[in-house]
Order: C-alpha cells, then structure tokens, then sequence
C-alpha cells in the first residue's frame, strides 16, 4: 500500500487544524494503521497533546521536545543514536539536517515529530531566493529519502495558520488535504488562499498523482446560531465551494474540547461513551476521511 500523507491546513488561526489532525491520527491508529503525526506549527499545540513537552528554559512560554525516551545524554548509545544526535528531536530537523528520531506515544501504532517553536521559525524565515531549495521540496524529498512508507502508512501533518514556507512544504509532501473552518467570516475567508495553494501545487505535479482535496469540514460549528446555520448554508449552495464542503461537521462541544486536559478522563474521543454526540460526529468524519484515502476504517469502537 502506498503512503497516505494528510495535511491539514488553513491560513487562518481558530480553525481547529489541531482537532481535526488529532482526531484522524488517533482514528486511524486504533483502526491499525502505523501513524506518523508532523507538528509543523511552532504552536506546538498538536504536540502537547501527544507528549509532555518541556519548558525552553531560554523563553518564556516556549515548549521544546522532551529528551528521547532512553536517549542518556551523559553517556548515549553509539549502536542506537546518531553521534549527532542531542537528544531532542522535533520537525525542523527535516529541514536543518539534523538526526530526526520520532517519538513513540500512549497510542499503539501512532508516533510524532513535535514541534518546536523557535527552530520552525528559523525555517520559515530563510531568505526568498532560497526558499524553495531549503523548505518547499525538502518534506516531500524527506519522505522519499527516509523511506516514510515502510514504517508508516499514513503521516498526518499540522500546519500553521498561514501560507509561509512550512505549509506549501507541507501541501507539496501531502498525497491529500483537508481544510478545517468556522463557520464565522474569519474562517471563511481563509478558504480561497488555501484553495489557491492547492491549485497551484496541483499545476506543479506535471506527471505525478495530483493532491487530492477530501474537503473542507464546518468545525466548532453552532447548531441553532442564526450566522452559522446561515453560513453554512451558503457554502453548501456554492456552486463552486458547495460540492467542496465534506457532509459531516465538527460540533462546539466541551467532551472534545476537555480531551486536551491530562486530568480528564477517559482520555480520547474515541474512549467516550458510544452515545457521546462528540464521538459520533468525529467517528463520521473520520470514517469518511479514511474511506476517501483508501485506508480501512475502523470495524467497530467499544462503547
């Protein structure tokens, strides 16, 4: 089977890029598929809900990646690590060429290469005329070089809310995208810079497969909220944006949103009750991701 690379993208922040990228990580890990989750958002907000990230102690507020599980930083493995290796790996050593070592999580079949804030932005500020040799090929050569695919069926990647140097590294690596929105005018207006990029990636791939859009997802969506229900509307009679719109929504609901807390439990969406309206929405949802993807979906959940 080929390898699935999923970016989820959209250049405006409150999107809920992190839900939905969790959520497919975590659905198709328990539907057996080996994951690799890319944290390209320096953010880090997709990281801290797979890894206890530690504080920079240089910043205020900054996480940086923890040490790696096993990784003795007095005296380190010469037969298991890379003599380059710091002990700490994140997303941007794809991009600064330095030893990349994803982390395992608490999901079977799921690992991540976090994030870290301070590095993505030294990526993403290189100068103009050598951006495209430095950042916007180097993901895609990285998962051809690295042989991504015999370790990992799918890769999930989380991008920034906007079209810098990271996110059209990302849509140039993806296989597909998916575009979260509020179904609020900030959200929405994001859409047509993202549908650009993706067109424009597309006119690149002369031979290869084009990337294929599975849609954009009305998420953090207001049922009963005149503008929502009204916006949402609007996009579904689109003629151009409405056969776009995936049939299934994301819900403002507390149970997903309380999922980010270690204290709750249980933790995950897919450990809540099979009556949880949460749970249903995002079983739907990703259920239809998988499907577009061609990936087995998941039999059946435990309640």
């Amino acid at each position: 089977m080929a390898l699935k690379v999923l970016t989820c993208s959209q250049n405006k922040g409150g999107s809920g890029k992190t839900t939905v990228s969790r959520l497919v990580a975590e659905y198709a890990a328990l539907a057996g598929h080996r994951v690799l989750c890319i944290d390209l958002d320096p953010q880090c907000s997709l990281s801290q809900r797979f890894l206890r990230m530690d504080k920079d102690p240089d910043q205020t507020n900054v996480f940086m990646p923890p040490i790696y599980p096993g990784f003795d930083p007095a005296s380190p493995d010469p037969e298991e690590f890379d003599p380059e290796f710091s002990g700490r790996s994140s997303a941007a050593d794809i991009y600064l060429g330095a030893p990349v070592y994803p982390y395992p999580t608490n999901h079977e079949n799921l690992e991540l290469l976090c994030g870290h804030g301070p590095d993505l932005m030294r990526v993403e500020r290189v100068t103009q005329e050598d951006v495209s040799r430095l950042v916007h090929h180097c993901l895609r050569d990285f998962m051809v070089a690295r042989n991504v695919g015999d370790h990992y069926d799918l890769v999930v990647i989380d991008t920034a809310p906007t079209l810098g140097p990271l996110t059209v590294s990302a849509v140039r690596a993806a296989t597909h995208v998916i575009i979260p929105t509020t179904m609020e005018p900030q959200g929405v207006e994001g859409l047509q810079g993202m549908l650009t990029l993706w067109r424009d990636e597309n006119a690149r791939r002369a031979r290869d497969e084009p990337i294929k859009l599975l849609g954009m997802v009305a998420n953090k969506f207001r049922s009963r909220v005149a503008l929502q229900e009204a916006t949402l509307g609007n996009l579904r009679s689109d003629a151009v944006i409405g056969p776009m719109m995936i049939p299934h929504v994301l819900g403002l609901r507390a149970e997903i949103a309380e999922q980010d807390h270690d204290s709750v439990r249980p933790h995950g969406v897919f450990d809540l009750p099979a009556s949880s309206k949460g749970r249903r929405e995002a079983e739907a949802l990703c259920r239809f991701v998988m499907e577009e993807m061609e990936l087995a979906p998941m039999k059946e959940i435990a309640a």
